[in-house]
């Protein structure tokens, strides 16, 4: 029966300009490439969604330290204020 089969296919691609097996790599082929694709464009928003969150991460840093080093300044003050 898988016989038949393989000459019915054989019959029905006799006429095309590219073999059938030819025409499965193509379509294979073609396939991997959109994958590929789909893949690339997927890690490149990820890496800038990773480059942006960097960012934010150094200005929460940068507002932090600024804050703390404004604290620290009052409270000098405070206890110097209450020294004399």
């Amino acid at each position: 029966m898988q016989w038949v089969n393989a000459f019915k296919t054989a019959i029905e691609y006799a006429d095309e300009p590219i073999r059938y097996q030819r025409s499965l790599m193509e379509a294979r082929k073609l396939a991997r490439q959109e994958e590929k694709e789909r893949e690339d464009e997927e890690n490149e928003k990820n890496a800038d969604s990773l480059d942006q969150t960097k960012i934010q991460l150094e200005e929460e840093k940068r507002v932090k330290i600024c804050f703390f080093k404004n604290l620290l300044k009052t409270d000098l003050t405070n206890d110097h204020a209450i020294l004399r």
